[in-house]
């Protein structure tokens, strides 16, 4: 059998791209899904007052984002205080933190881009 290329395939680069758009998004989509629980768990008291659930997502938050501290600080005061919260809004919006949830959209943004000619419209 002889190979031949017939010019269908994509060029490596673009498979590759491709892939990082797959985990640039699913790897925002599990911090989002990560803070929302966090801040459901932070606002509804009763949560707070009998459930080890916020202490346990907090552990989770600071070992994913490598942000030592904050789960101290959280036990000790389980309620979402300005220290909690500017925490969460670092998570979120901050694109100088590489595991921030901004940083994984633009690079995700970045991936698309380079394959956007690529892409089709039909679904």
């Amino acid at each position: 059998m002889t190979l031949r290329r017939s010019g269908d395939g994509l060029p490596s680069r673009i498979i590759d791209n491709v892939l990082w758009m797959g985990r640039y998004a699913e790897r925002a989509e599990g911090f989002l899904r990560l803070l929302r629980s966090l801040v459901v768990r932070a606002l509804d008291d009763s949560v707070l007052t009998g459930s080890a659930a916020f202490s346990t997502l907090l552990h989770a938050m600071e070992s994913a984002w490598e942000l030592p501290g904050v789960h101290a600080v959280a036990a000790a005061r389980p309620a979402l205080g300005s220290r909690e919260a500017h925490v969460l809004q670092t998570m979120l919006c901050d694109t100088a933190l590489p595991n921030s949830v901004c940083a994984s959209l633009s690079a995700l943004h970045r991936a698309t881009a380079r394959v956007r000619d690529y892409m089709t419209l039909e679904g």
